[in-house]
């Protein structure tokens, strides 16, 4: 898939936005774009169930690099059970996701989804005081893309935000897609992403730790169901006079002069996002 670098625009609040909702918007939109350019391991657990998650088979641990550069996610380096694998070899054994690293916030926080929020009390995650949110969108705002096979959509959906209220940011989010179409012989999606502080450099970065993605859906009367849990680990500078090999293509990478301080923008909402995604998520109790 080629690298596009969304095109920058001139960011606007939601009309009658919530204060910390408003806020939240405008600081998640100007990490998104700030972010250094990194690499990550990125280790998913895929396992499966036949009898509607009662007990749970590991399919196999597939494992990748991400390298985030320029706000675009690159995945290299795939090993399925500590072996190398093709790409090709590591979705045919399984689903696995992408956009964990700026799109899953997008699809809540980008004023073109018109998310609706309703506060709903405070919480803790990681140890951290959070404010959570309900949130809903409407299917035609939708840019959450589900690929099953032969049957793609975009669900509407609804979750929960977490918000550390002390610095506006993002510290957990959950979605459940809604009106899933009968051809995709799946009954529920669902995914949900936690982030923590990590150390990037000499800086202080809250970025993914973990997620989890369900899908459920009918076969012979049985309900199956496919569950991935992801870690995010070894997070590294990408970048100055680094070089990196990855099977056998190497990336090197040169000096770059020190980010410009520029005007909020509003990324661009790819009309079609990221990869084809698989994301779904057992709801956890806050």
């Amino acid at each position: 898939m080629p690298r596009v670098k969304p095109q920058r625009e001139v960011f606007h609040f939601p009309v009658n936005a919530d204060p910390l909702i408003a806020k939240v918007m405008e600081v998640n939109l100007r990490f998104s774009q700030n972010l250094p350019n990194f690499i990550c391991k990125q280790t998913m657990t895929r396992q499966e169930s036949r009898n509607a998650g009662k007990k749970w088979r590991t399919r196999d641990v597939l494992s990748a690099e991400v390298i985030l550069v320029d706000g675009v996610e690159d995945y290299r380096n795939f090993r399925v059970n500590d072996r190398p694998a093709t790409v090709a070899e590591a979705e045919a054994t399984g689903s696995w996701s992408t956009g964990e690293f700026a799109q899953m916030l997008l699809n809540i926080l980008h004023p073109g989804v018109q998310a609706e929020f309703k506060e709903a009390g405070p919480s803790v995650v990681r140890g951290r005081q959070t404010v959570r949110y309900d949130y809903s969108v409407k299917k035609e705002h939708s840019h959450w893309h589900l690929d099953f096979g032969s049957v793609e959509f975009r669900p509407a959906y609804e979750g929960r935000i977490w918000i550390d209220e002390a610095t506006a940011r993002v510290m957990r989010i959950e979605m459940v897609a809604n009106d899933i179409p009968a051809a995709a012989n799946v009954r529920a999606v669902e995914t949900d992403l936690e982030y923590d502080w990590v150390n990037i450099g000499p800086k202080e970065h809250l970025l993914p730790a973990t997620s989890a993605n369900l899908s459920c859906g009918t076969d012979r009367e049985a309900t199956f169901c496919n569950l991935n849990e992801i870690t995010f680990t070894e997070y590294n500078l990408f970048g100055a006079e680094s070089a990196m090999s990855f099977g056998s293509e190497a990336i090197v990478e040169e000096p770059q002069a020190p980010a410009v301080e520029e005007p909020i923008a509003e990324p661009e909402l790819p009309e079609v996002p990221d990869e084809p995604i698989q994301r779904p998520t057992l709801r956890r109790k806050r």
